[in-house]
């Protein structure tokens, strides 16, 4: 199968980074989600009101019942048994329902999926589940008495509901809608909400993704109900009447949320990779071709994956498109809950944006000061201010992903047409992403030519490289780092000098003030140092924390890393 390291979002540099995650996990996170309601109960009654079934409240029910109460007839009585029936015909009730939101079971695992993806987010199945449920009916008949429907689901036979949702977008006010984000999201987020509060004007959004409930629809597929035929009223009823009030009640309870997404403001200069819009869809499991499985199995379906297509600084959002490629492949299900993939281009500028002013200060070029003694000339050396800005290369294809270079003008002293002095300054720092490594490569060059009489020499009396390696890994938190490694630095520096017997017999110690001038350059020249860098990612799930795994660049040098829930299953 297309795996994950295909991935190439820079082929349309449509999206700065994409957050993919697989419907077992989303399952696992609705299923804890709806583990974590009060259980709200949901009642529907319906009495007969010129030959129509109309919606009463179980309370003004049992005004008109003298207190009986539907619920608390049991199966199969007739009014000859129970005086209750007459009662209930009195108020002329015809059938109700009620039902505790929740799960009968006890353990999440034993429960079926919640959520199934469709071939796009317009189709998302969606299992209603209660932990209680319960019908109560007067079946009438044309010849024989009417008969009494009491009927419960089993505790380890849920009667389950499935409804065709779209998947949507809620966006609110950071300010006024940060208390209604669940509680470890609110923590999560508490430095954005401190920037927030310490600022004048408004720097975040919220977007949240959700379940679009006023659009759904029961699907064919019905739960099967003892007792009860789906030929009955009463059936039909459930299905009429179901899905409204248990929605309702859910999204009273907080709507069951898939995903948040805290949007910053885009700014005018420092770019990161802070989200400011986002886009969904669904990635069917691929084969190998990159063409949609169309009957996938059980786990290529688990493997199908909501992914959240993000884009940063104020860059125009394009509209959802499929990847030929599976985020995470069905084998990995057990260990993974998704992928985080970072667009080559996107992590390049966000490097420069780190890099540049450090860049900067390394370009100094140093100009060569003539000083003209009785027996011998000295260069001396006068460093220069950094250049107001360097060429910046963003290269989009191969392993090198951005070249800074700066080469100076030549910069010259003189005295009459005897001494001449002459050099130029070049720095480069070239960024590369290998496998699971970024390394930066700093190479800083100064030529020096020399004409002293009739001598001349010329060479690059600096000629220094360092190179920063940084592996990528992932800290005892679970969060994604870059560990260095500083290679030694290597120095191809040469010296300028003529034959050792002609500068003794002519040149008056030519070679030893050339050495001279060249470890005054050296002194004069910036010296190398190693680079600070960091990858900064902020991204929240509802309720849960995100860590990473096996961090790594795609072929085509996105960044790739595994993401699971830090709470142990």
């Amino acid at each position: 199968m297309a795996s994950r390291t295909a991935s190439y979002l820079s082929s349309d540099n449509c999206y700065d980074f994409v957050v993919a995650t697989t419907q077992e996990s989303i399952n696992t996170t609705m299923k804890q989600y709806l583990f974590g309601l009060k259980q709200p109960e949901v009642i529907d009654c319906y009495v007969d009101q010129h030959g129509n079934d109309v919606s009463i409240k179980l309370g003004d029910l049992l005004q008109k019942s003298e207190n009986v109460n539907p619920f608390d007839i049991p199966h199969d009585v007739d009014e000859e048994h129970d005086p209750r029936i007459k009662k209930i015909k009195e108020a002329r009730f015809t059938r109700a329902w009620r039902a505790r939101l929740g799960f009968p079971m006890n353990d999440p695992s034993k429960v079926p999926d919640v959520v199934k993806l469709g071939s796009d987010a317009s189709r998302v199945n969606f299992k209603m589940f209660c932990a209680e449920f319960q019908v109560v009916a007067l079946i009438p008949s044309t010849y024989d008495k009417p008969r009494w429907i009491n009927v419960s689901q089993k505790k380890d036979q849920p009667w389950i509901f499935t409804s065709e949702v779209k998947l949507g977008i809620r966006h609110l006010d950071f300010k006024s809608g940060y208390g209604m984000l669940p509680a470890e999201v609110q923590k999560r987020t508490e430095p954005l909400k401190r920037r927030q509060d310490e600022a004048s004007a408004t720097i975040f959004s919220i977007q949240q993704l959700l379940l679009d409930l006023e659009n759904a629809n029961l699907t064919n597929t019905l739960p099967i109900i003892d007792g009860l035929s789906k030929n009955d009223d009463a059936y039909k009823m459930l299905q009429k009447s179901f899905l409204g009030p248990y929605f309702q009640k859910m999204k009273s309870k907080g709507e069951p949320l898939l995903g948040i997404v805290i949007r910053e403001r885009p700014q005018t200069t420092n770019p990161t990779l802070k989200v400011t819009d986002f886009e969904y869809n669904v990635n069917p499991y691929v084969d190998s071709q990159g063409y949609q499985i169309m009957k996938p199995d059980y786990l290529e379906q688990r493997a199908t994956t909501l992914n959240y297509l993000c884009v940063a600084d104020g860059r125009k959002l394009r509209n959802a498109t499929q990847f030929p490629w599976n985020w995470v492949d069905k084998g990995e299900l057990v260990s993974r809950d998704g992928a985080l993939a970072v667009n080559r281009n996107s992590l390049a500028r966000f490097l420069i944006s780190k890099l540049h002013s450090y860049v900067r200060k390394a370009c100094v070029q140093i100009k060569p000061i003539l000083k003209v003694h009785p027996k011998t000339v000295e260069v001396e050396w006068k460093a220069t201010d950094p250049p107001p800005d360097v060429t910046i290369d963003l290269c989009p294809k191969g392993t090198k992903v951005i070249t800074f270079k700066w080469i100076s003008e030549e910069a010259e002293d003189s005295f009459g047409i005897i001494y001449k002095s002459t050099s130029k300054t070049q720095y480069y720092l070239d960024v590369e992403f290998i496998n699971d490594t970024i390394i930066l490569t700093q190479r800083q060059v100064i030529h020096l030519k020399v004409r002293l009489n009739v001598w001349n020499g010329e060479a690059d009396i600096i000629d220094k490289s360092i190179t920063e390696t940084y592996s990528l890994g992932v800290n005892s938190y679970g969060e994604l780092e870059a560990k260095l490694n500083v290679a030694p630095v290597n120095d191809k520096s040469k010296k300028i000098s003529i034959p050792e017997w002609e500068d003794i017999l002519f040149a008056n110690g030519f070679n030893e003030a050339m050495e001279k001038s060249a470890e005054n350059a050296r002194i004069a020249a910036y010296q190398l140092k190693v680079i600070p860098t960091s990858i900064i990612q902020d991204y929240v799930f509802p309720g849960k924390v995100f860590i990473f795994k096996d961090p790594c660049f795609s072929e085509h040098q996105d960044l790739l890393a595994s993401i699971s829930y830090s709470d142990p299953r």
